[in-house]
């Protein structure tokens, strides 16, 4: 089943028949880095201003449907100049939605007792997010399904790079409690940062070559297709002995 983009507007941009690498790679960055900046700003302010856990909950989870909207919305175009891709909305919506999902998994562990056991916060730490990486991918996947048979390779590239990215992010963190100095602090934690979005940037990149390359092979395979001849009937096969 080949790929194929909604029509619409988008129409009239030129056509690209692969997801360039630089231009996916910088726009997905961008993206991630300035949408984390709502829900992140926001989970801050709540704590330090003693918002109730209600509504902290709330107000989070629905910046996290703006930030899927926004990597969505990006992703989304350069599939559409490719002439590959699920329906705008179908991809922009279930990908709020699952970011917003993922937002709302994401917080849980903020609900843990303090009397629970380290080990099993960082349990449910843990499995928190995991399951909320996989969320957005999960909607992304749903509307995939329908207009490419890669979605599922889509989804576990991307998952394994939102995984990557997210460890490396984790990593940093770790490696900033042993740190002291200031200037140190903010180098590792913008190097940190920079990696684990440029992993996940590379990563959806390499699923999305894949779509389209895909389609390619598809679209160039049926045009190489020699046309079919119709073989005569016994009667005009013995005319033509004759």
């Amino acid at each position: 089943m080949s790929t194929v983009a909604q029509r619409g507007w988008w129409e009239v941009l030129p056509i690209k028949r692969s997801v360039p690498f630089v231009g996916w790679v910088g726009f997905t960055e961008v993206a991630i880095a300035a949408s984390f900046l709502i829900p992140t700003w926001i989970a801050v302010h709540a704590v330090a201003n003693g918002w109730n856990p209600v509504l902290r909950f709330t107000v989070i989870t629905l910046a996290g449907a703006a930030q899927g909207f926004l990597i969505a919305f990006v992703q989304w175009a350069f599939l559409a100049r490719a002439r590959v891709g699920p329906q705008l909305l179908a991809w922009v919506g279930l990908s709020s939605i699952g970011a917003a999902a993922a937002w709302a998994v994401g917080q849980l562990p903020t609900f843990v007792p303090r009397t629970a056991s380290a080990s099993m916060a960082t349990l449910i730490t843990l499995t928190s997010i995991a399951c909320a990486l996989a969320l957005p991918i999960l909607g992304q996947w749903l509307a995939l399904r329908s207009v490419s048979t890669r979605a599922h390779f889509y989804a576990v590239v991307s998952y394994v790079a939102w995984l990557v990215g997210a460890s490396i992010m984790a990593g940093t963190l770790g490696v900033l409690t042993a740190v002291t100095d200031l200037k140190a602090t903010i180098v590792l934690l913008i190097f940190g940062a920079y990696a684990g979005v440029a992993a996940v940037s590379v990563g959806t990149w390499f699923a999305t070559r894949r779509l389209t390359q895909k389609a390619g092979k598809k679209s160039a395979a049926a045009k190489k297709k020699p046309p079919v001849k119709k073989a005569g009937s016994p009667a005009k096969t013995g005319q033509k002995k004759k």
